[in-house]
C-alpha cells in the first residue's frame, strides 16, 4: 500500500519534471531567454530530449528504496521524504547544467543581438483606482471576532488538555492544560 502511494505521488513529480522544457514559453529554454525562432534548432531540441531523458531515469532511481518492504512504518515517512527531497534536488542539479550550457550557447550564437530590450515603468500606479475596496477586509475581522466571542462562550467545552499536537495517526501527542480562575479565558483581565 505504502508503494503504491508513492506511485502516485512520484509519477507525477518525474512527468512534470521531465516535460518541463517542452511546457515553457518558446522564448524561453532552460531559463534563458531565447528568440522564438531558435526554439525548434536542432541543438535546443537535443537539450530537451537529454533532459528528460536524465530526470526521467532519476525517478526510478529514487523511488527504489521505497520498494523496500521491511522499512518499519515509523521510518518510512522520513525515507520517503529523502526520497523526494533528493530527487528534487538532482532534478535541479540536471537543470543548473543545462542553464548554464544554454548561457553557453547564447553567448556564442549572439541570440541578444537579434533582438532590441526595453524597460517600462508604469509610475502612476497610485493613481488608479483600487480594484478591491477596504471593506473587503471587514469579512477577516467579522471571522476573527467570531472566533474570540464563541472561545470565550464556549470556554468550558474545550477539552482539557487541550491537543496542541497529532501524530500521523491523528492521535494527540501533546496538549496543554487549560487556565482557571477568573483570568482563565482574558489572562490580563485582572489589570483591568
Amino acid at each position: 500500500m505504502k508503494w503504491i502511494l508513492s506511485l502516485f505521488v512520484f509519477l507525477p513529480l518525474v512527468a512534470i519534471t521531465s516535460v518541463t522544457p517542452y511546457i515553457t514559453r518558446r522564448t524561453e529554454s532552460f531559463g534563458v531567454s531565447i528568440p522564438r525562432s531558435v526554439y525548434g534548432s536542432p541543438e535546443l531540441k537535443a537539450f530537451r530530449k537529454q533532459y528528460a531523458m536524465i530526470t526521467g531515469c532519476l525517478g526510478p532511481l529514487f523511488f527504489i528504496p521505497l520498494l523496500i518492504p521491511k522499512i518499519p512504518e515509523e521510518v518510512f515517512p522520513l525515507v520517503f521524504a529523502g526520497a523526494v527531497f533528493g530527487y528534487l534536488s538532482a532534478g535541479f542539479i540536471v537543470y543548473y547544467l543545462y542553464h548554464k550550457k544554454m548561457k553557453r550557447l547564447k553567448r556564442s550564437r549572439n541570440w541578444k543581438g537579434e533582438r532590441k530590450e526595453a524597460v517600462a515603468l508604469d509610475i502612476r500606479f497610485h493613481q488608479r483606482k483600487r480594484t478591491v475596496s477596504y471593506r473587503w477586509f471587514l469579512l477577516p475581522l467579522a471571522i476573527t471576532g467570531a472566533s474570540f466571542i464563541c472561545t470565550a462562550l464556549f470556554y468550558d467545552r474545550i477539552p482539557d488538555p487541550v491537543p496542541m499536537h497529532y501524530d500521523m495517526n491523528g492521535e494527540v501527542n501533546r496538549g496543554r492544560k487549560k487556565h482557571r480562575g477568573p483570568s482563565a479565558f482574558c489572562p490580563w483581565s485582572r489589570y483591568l
